[in-house]
């Protein structure tokens, strides 16, 4: 009984079982392109996850700033659309302080006139460039709508004031 070695479960040192160098370096570029490609699959849906959630940060810091701007709105006593594109909503509160919304540079800023205080409200970019920021619709009962994109608007109307434009 003759004995030959083996290595692993290859072939037989002079036998007919096992691997050539040629079958590693087919199965190793194989395995290598197969990484490749889920490496780049995995990358580009990591990307789109980030991209979702970026815009999903942007929407609700949009909807917020759009809240706090309805509620000064509802609760005025005067209210007015200003600017060369209605890109400034200047809002006077029933304790007669006034603020003054003003969409400028892809940001809304607030500005309390009385101290001259500011705060930005959205983050950079997230408001429309050249849009309407306000418009006053007379004819709808002082129905004020209100605009950050075109994505991202609303209609309010006044409880004690009318909405005025120049």
């Amino acid at each position: 009984m003759t004995h030959k070695a083996s290595f692993g479960a290859g072939r037989a040192v002079g036998g007919s079982l096992g691997f050539t160098l040629a079958e590693l370096i087919v199965v190793m570029l194989l395995m290598a392109l197969v990484a490749a490609l889920a490496t780049r699959v995995l990358g580009q849906t990591l990307g789109m996850w980030s991209d979702v959630q970026e815009e999903t940060e942007e929407r609700a810091e949009q909807a917020a700033a759009l809240e706090r701007m309805v509620r000064e709105v509802r609760e005025a006593s005067e209210v007015k659309c200003q600017g060369t594109a209605n890109d400034t909503l200047w809002v006077k509160r029933q304790d007669d302080t006034s603020l003054e919304f003003k969409a400028g540079g892809g940001v809304l800023t607030l500005r309390w006139i009385s101290d001259s205080t500011s705060e930005q409200l959205s983050p950079e970019s997230s408001v429309a460039s050249g849009g309407t920021l306000c418009e006053c619709k007379p004819d709808s009962h002082h129905l004020v709508r209100l605009s950050l994109s075109e994505e991202v608007e609303t209609h309010v109307y006044p409880r004690n004031a009318e909405c005025v434009s120049p």
